[in-house]
């Protein structure tokens, strides 16, 4: 997990016969993962069926859709300082214990309210990534002029 998505640089594909044996750990659109082991902390809201499985040091949360929005409560935790602060205490420890992450405590506004928020924060996200891209193209266009300047 990089940056709140799933990173699958290194991904390999699995055979169907394997992928029957470990159906159970096959992640569906709407779960979050969790990282508790090693790199702590890392969030990412799976966004399709059945091609990804669960790996070790990796925690699923598979909400209840009819009470919260898988997005809402991923928002939630990367927004969450009043949370971080909390996880700070087992970092040195490089895990956080299990049972922690199934007791997570938070406050749920009616289905309607979440939606209003994910659309919100997602908006707000969307123009942050707009507004580093054009940053980006800017300095890939400075360092671009630099190297011709060199080449001189």
């Amino acid at each position: 997990m990089k940056n709140g998505r799933l990173d699958l640089s290194d991904a390999q594909r699995l055979d169907d016969t394997v992928l029957h044996e470990i159906s159970s750990a096959l992640l569906h659109t709407g779960d979050i993962l969790f990282t508790y082991v090693g790199s702590l902390g890392h969030a990412a809201l799976v966004d399709c069926d059945d091609l990804y499985y669960l790996e070790p040091g990796v925690a699923l949360i598979r909400v209840d859709k009819t009470k919260v929005l898988p997005a809402y409560l991923y928002y939630w935790y990367l927004n969450s300082p009043d949370y971080r602060v909390r996880e700070e205490r087992y970092v040195s420890r490089r895990n956080i214990p299990f049972d922690h992450i199934r007791n997570f405590k938070i406050s749920l506004p009616p289905l309607e309210r979440q939606r209003d928020i994910v659309e919100e924060l997602e908006r707000e996200y969307m123009a942050r990534i707009i507004e580093s891209e054009r940053a980006l193209s800017k300095v890939h266009t400075n360092l671009e002029m630099l190297v011709s300047k060199l080449a001189l």
